[in-house]
């Protein structure tokens, strides 16, 4: 009576062929993760223009910017353009220290108007690269790093750099709410 069965050659070429195509996939998948990452990063940027958008219709200014967690809440409370302000996926498990566009550690998206105080100011602004834009939506990169540059896949996904997405409209002379009185 002969048994039937697998040698031990034909189960290493298996267990070979298999380790062949793991190799290949799970590259992929890791890059498939920062491209939805990034791809989820940019969708929540237009969200957010969205909304600051909408409340510049009724209030008719841009909400105030300062470094502190709450700054946002003009887009949430009392009327909400925003039910939460979207969290920088990549900030996550991220030391604050090590993080120098984020020095608060609130862990989200950061608004940084083009601001304005003077009309020479707001010529200067635009003349040197803010016209037409209010300000710009900024979070950290698949590199997590901010080194002042925009993200650039074209650099490879682990490139250096910042999502940075523009907020349509001017730079702003005052605000609706002074800073810090929230």
């Amino acid at each position: 009576m002969k048994k039937s069965g697998f040698t031990l050659i034909e189960l290493l070429i298996v267990v070979a062929i298999i380790g062949i195509l793991a190799a290949i996939a799970v590259p992929n998948f890791l890059n498939a993760q920062i491209r939805a990452k990034v791809t989820r990063m940019y969708a929540d940027h237009r969200t957010l223009v969205n909304a600051m958008m909408m409340y510049r219709l009724d209030m008719g200014t841009y909400h105030a910017h300062s470094h502190s967690p709450a700054q946002h809440v003009p887009l949430t409370t009392p009327m909400a353009y925003l039910n939460i302000w979207p969290v920088d996926v990549f900030q996550e498990n991220l030391e604050t220290t090590k993080n120098p566009q984020d020095k608060y550690a609130k862990m989200t998206i950061h608004w940084e108007p083009y601001g304005a105080t003077t009309d020479a100011d707001l010529r200067s602004k635009l003349v040197n690269g803010a016209g037409g834009y209010a300000g710009q939506i900024i979070s950290l990169g698949p590199s997590r790093t901010n080194n002042g540059a925009k993200y650039d896949p074209e650099n490879g996904l682990f490139s250096d750099g910042l999502l940075v997405t523009d907020v349509p409209g001017h730079p702003l002379t005052d605000y609706k709410w002074p800073p810090g009185t929230y």
